[in-house]
């Protein structure tokens, strides 16, 4: 199950240059992006909710405000990154009974190394 990384992940704040035919100009984008972070593909995702950007012309230095859009009606695609290393393979902890365990960040690994009587236990 994936983690949301906030109740509203981010804001997102851009400069867009907006092309049709002779017509060429730029203008600024703000919205909201919402951020996952998935434990069991240690992945981040993140996905544009809002883009909006305003549509104008100027006539004689003035400008004419025509409509706003969001681009996040029209653009889709989530972003996928790779989600955080561990800086040290593992981790020796002590527990009450005096006995050490080590505790291995290796995700793939199912298991953690034996304690002291031999037996192993599951991450979690």
């Amino acid at each position: 199950m994936p983690y949301r990384a906030a109740a509203e992940s981010g804001k997102i704040h851009r400069r867009c240059r907006h092309h049709a035919g002779p017509i060429s100009y730029s203008s600024g984008a703000s919205g909201n992006v919402e951020v996952l972070y998935h434990p069991e593909s240690n992945r981040i995702s993140v996905k544009v909710l809002q883009a909006i950007f305003e549509v104008y012309f100027k006539i004689f230095g003035k400008k004419i405000h025509i409509t706003d859009i969001d681009a996040a009606k029209f653009y889709k695609p989530e972003f996928e990154f790779a989600g955080p290393q561990p800086i040290q393979a593992s981790v020796d902890v002590a527990l009450p009974d005096s006995t050490k365990k080590t505790i291995l960040s290796n995700r793939t690994d199912k298991t953690s190394s034996s304690n002291r009587n031999g037996s192993s236990w599951p991450q979690s």
